[in-house]
């Protein structure tokens, strides 16, 4: 019965199915992607979809034809309680059967973007945490269904918007982790960001900004270094204006100061040290302690109820607006 059966199926990385701990082969790309395709479309699509989208170059008839035979397939393998199929529709049956890697994931990301601002920080960050342990590798990595341009389509769509979220989860973990001072826990975040996205250069500021905040200005200078030939290595291109003045300022061992320790919340206590639903400034500005003591001197004056900061993009404003 399918309530003593437990179904794994794992879609980050190459696709993978559990029935009962033991992996199963379809041995039928087709019977392997529509399990998957169902799992992303929320567990129900209409047949109709299924067999255009799997069989475009087919007639009607023996596109419908082959979506039996693949169903039939499918509960042969892995059972007759974990499908439901009516004149329309094919669906997930025995939801609580199903245990889905993308369908956790994107469940988390969701909690934690709905719940920015009330969710406990430690669960925010134990949500984040899960995610990131659930993404093992892109959506359906090696896997691909040639005569089925459609549904390739989709699938380098929904590998996008997975690997953009783990992203995000990556640098809000970063920032929840620098905002409670465990700076190299917080490395290791970045580092993490740096190895799905190594040419982003704000990110490697970043990680030399913790480097130092941890007390490691020798890792800090390598990272610089490391930053440098990756960039002439892979875009035959230099460093960033900001990137090399951070270098150079800890290479003189100028002090780089750490943001605000962000205070960590239990239950809907407010937090006091910065606004809710705002990131930790995990990057430092230089060159800019005047501006922001005159800008914070007008904020603490009666008749100043709102200040505008203006500049071109990317010369720093909303980190300025975050530091005060």
């Amino acid at each position: 019965m399918a309530q003593n059966r437990r179904i794994n199926v794992s879609l980050f990385g190459p696709p993978r199915i559990d029935v009962d701990g033991q992996p199963i082969s379809l041995g039928w790309r087709k019977a392997t992607a529509l399990p998957a395709y169902l799992c992303v479309a929320d567990g129900q699509v209409s047949r109709e979809t299924l067999a255009s989208l799997f069989w475009p170059e087919s007639r009607e008839a023996r596109a419908f034809g082959n979506l039996r035979n693949a169903i039939s397939t499918l509960r042969r393998v892995l059972g007759t309680d974990f499908f439901s199929v009516s004149r329309s529709l094919v669906s997930l049956a025995n939801r609580d059967s199903w245990c889905v890697d993308t369908m956790s994931f994107r469940d988390r990301i969701h909690l934690v973007k709905a719940e920015q601002a009330a969710l406990p920080m430690e669960e925010r960050e134990q949500h984040l945490l899960k995610a990131v342990d659930l993404y093992r590798g892109e959506f359906l990595a090696g896997f691909t269904l040639p005569d089925c341009l459609i549904f390739d389509e989709w699938q380098r769509f929904e590998c996008d918007h997975f690997w953009s979220d783990y992203s995000w989860s990556l640098e809000q973990l970063t920032s929840l982790c620098a905002g409670a001072r465990r700076y190299d826990r917080a490395a290791d975040f970045a580092v993490k960001q740096l190895e799905i996205n190594p040419l982003e250069e704000a990110v490697h500021r970043r990680l030399m900004c913790l480097r130092i905040w941890a007390g490691q200005r020798g890792r800090a200078l390598r990272d610089y270094e490391r930053c440098v030939a990756l960039l002439r290595r892979e875009i035959d291109a230099e460093p960033e204006h900001e990137t090399t003045e951070l270098f150079e300022a800890i290479r003189r061992n100028a002090e780089i100061p750490a943001p605000p320790a962000k205070q960590i919340v239990t239950g809907r206590q407010i937090n006091l040290r910065q606004p809710q639903g705002l990131p930790v400034a995990a990057t430092v500005l230089i060159g800019r302690d005047t501006e922001l003591e005159a800008a914070r001197q007008r904020l603490l004056r009666r008749d100043v109820r709102l200040l505008s900061l203006t500049g071109a993009g990317g010369s720093g404003n909303y980190v300025k607006f975050l530091l005060m």
